[in-house]
């Protein structure tokens, strides 16, 4: 019999050593272990056993099993290592004592009520505080009717966002009845603040049970009565001589609660809404807080989509208010649409999209080339595609070469499109390039020159079958810039029939070689080719009075004639010099 009660009491003792940690850490099993630890505050601990339990099968005592346990170490800290689990996770704190930050002696207060605090899952290192405050959000995970893991997620942003405290799990609250260390975490400060109206509250209402009980967030919602009661407990704090920081923090509108229990909206507004992603035009984005949060309040700038960065060069950015607004600015160096989040607390946000493109500048010249007398101009135009709003100019400059601009050279955009005039009294190629935003130029070379020789080829831009004739005034300006000088077919089944020079126009009459029903003209390929000597200035060749005959098997004898103009044909323009060179 002795030996039946000695044998169970040994395999109870291995079960228990099974499932607690001692001390600083514990697991069992010599599996994968991961260690919570953090600072539990009701005012600093002493003092006090923490507990960590399994709770996927419910947050009540009977739901819980025991994965761990330890002291609260001397700094108010502990360690607990368990083993690890996906499960959802639960920290108590029970026992010990802590000191009272709203007594005037700092006396010590024995623990009466359990603090417990929720996570969705165990299976990582995770930093997690026990508070007054993740007290309520288990409380409000215990009643939900979701997932477990979902529930808890959700209870802590709900106590956050009621209450406008930061991560009310990862962030380590500080005493405010001793002197802020520097370089304190706003969070860290607001937390601590928070918590000493819980435990001023705590003394109107008799016990911490009882202030609880007023806090309560299992509604989804917090009464005006309970937002009015905790922001009085917290004037009453923050007035008092306890207030150690009452420099920086001297009343209700230093802090963030003064809007408990009603619902902070955050607006995000760019700067612009489209910026060229050429790395540096930036984009300021400003986020508003209503109803007004004080100065220094913590907004997260992060981008969620698309390719940017902040003025750190991450893809988030924390930035402090000022008049109840942030700001961070985006670049970027790719296009496409990048949907900022600004972010005050968890819940509390708000999101703006900028889309970034890559504008092109291209640069023409009418004509090529002019005479280097400073008079003869040649219009350079540029054309910009995908701009944005608020770059409205381009910029010419001369890069190499000698010429003058005869227009400003910053130009304003008509519908995407600025032109300059440019002359030059000194013969040789000049290049212009013209820019419209860092990284977005182009560049044009033209000629001032005095050419000898005019090669004029022609080519009409739609192909046309069965040409009986072709009749056309090949006319340049001014007059006295070229004389005509030869011609060439350069197809095949067609001759230049007649051509009768006069000071300004030369008549062509164009025929079929042979055949009944006419030549082909393709689209593009020139057919004809004229040469003039340059006399003067550098003409412009065009076209005027230009008829098509075509063959029509209805009437054989007859061609059916269709008028044309300039616009009909392909005009291009070769200039040689007096060796026969391009130029």
């Amino acid at each position: 019999m002795k030996k039946g009660i000695f044998l169970t009491l040994f395999m109870s003792l291995i079960a228990l050593a099974a499932g607690c940690g001692g001390g600083g850490g514990g697991g069992g099993g010599g599996g994968a272990t991961t260690t919570i630890s953090g600072t539990p505050f009701k005012g600093p601990f002493v003092s006090g056993t923490v507990n960590v339990y399994d709770v996927s099968g419910g947050i009540t005592t009977s739901g819980r099993q025991l994965l761990g346990t330890g002291a609260i170490n001397s700094d108010g800290s502990y360690t607990i290592t368990i083993p690890a689990t996906s499960n959802p996770v639960m920290v108590e704190v029970v026992g010990g004592s802590y000191k009272d930050e709203t007594s005037p002696t700092g006396a010590l207060v024995a623990l009466a009520t359990p603090l417990r605090a929720v996570i969705p899952s165990g299976a990582s290192n995770a930093s997690v505080a026990v508070t007054p405050f993740t007290e309520l959000a288990t409380q409000r995970a215990a009643v939900a009717t979701t997932s477990i893991p979902a529930a808890i997620t959700e209870a802590n942003q709900k106590v956050s966002l009621l209450y406008q405290v930061p991560d009310i799990i990862s962030t380590t609250p500080i005493d405010p009845s001793v002197a802020f260390p520097s370089g304190s975490l706003a969070s860290s400060k607001n937390y601590g603040i928070a918590l000493a109206a819980v435990s001023q509250l705590a003394k109107t209402q008799g016990s911490l049970a009882a202030a609880l009980n007023r806090l309560s967030v299992n509604s989804g919602t917090i009464s005006d009565v309970a937002a009015a009661e905790f922001t009085t407990a917290l004037t009453t704090f923050l007035t008092s001589q306890q207030n150690a920081n009452s420099a920086t923090v001297p009343s209700l509108d230093a802090t963030p609660f003064r809007n408990v229990g009603s619902q902070v909206a955050v607006t995000l507004q760019p700067q612009k809404t489209r910026a060229i992603a050429n790395g540096a035009d930036s984009v300021t984005m400003t986020a508003s807080l209503s109803p007004a949060v004080p100065d220094n309040s913590e907004v997260t700038f992060s981008i969620t989509s698309g390719n940017a960065v902040f003025s750190n060069g991450q893809n988030s950015i924390k930035a402090g208010t000022a008049g109840s607004a942030a700001a961070a600015t985006i670049t970027a160096t790719a296009a496409g649409a990048v949907t900022v989040n600004a972010t005050y607390l968890p819940g509390i946000s708000g999101n703006s999209t900028v889309t970034f493109v890559i504008p092109t500048v291209s640069i023409s010249a009418s004509p090529n080339a002019a005479l280097p007398n400073g008079t003869n101009r040649i219009t350079l135009t540029a054309t910009v595609a995908s701009g944005v709003p608020e770059v409205t100019t381009v910029s010419f400059a001369v890069s190499s070469g000698t010429a003058t601009l005869v227009t400003p050279a910053t130009v304003t955009l008509v519908n995407g499109v600025a032109s300059v005039d440019v002359v030059s009294s000194t013969p040789g190629d000049v290049t212009v390039a013209v820019t419209y935003a860092p990284g977005v130029s182009s560049s044009a070379t033209i000629k001032f020159a005095t050419p000898a020789k005019a090669v004029v080829t022609l080519a009409l831009k739609q192909t046309r079958n069965n040409v009986r004739f072709l009749d056309l005034n090949l006319d340049h300006s001014p007059a006295s810039g070229a004389t005509y000088s030869s011609n060439r077919t350069l197809n095949s089944d067609m001759n230049v029939f007649g051509v009768f020079p006069s000071a300004a126009t030369l008549r062509v009459n164009i025929l079929r070689s042979s055949g009944v029903t006419g030549f082909n003209a393709s689209a593009g390929t020139p057919f004809v080719e004229f040469t003039y000597d340059i006399t003067g200035n550098v003409p412009v060749f065009s076209i005027s009075n230009a008829v098509l005959g075509l063959f029509n098997p209805a009437t054989p004898d007859v061609s059916t004639e269709v008028p044309l103009t300039t616009d009909d044909f392909n005009i291009s323009v070769s200039f040689l010099d007096a060796q026969g060179n391009p130029l």
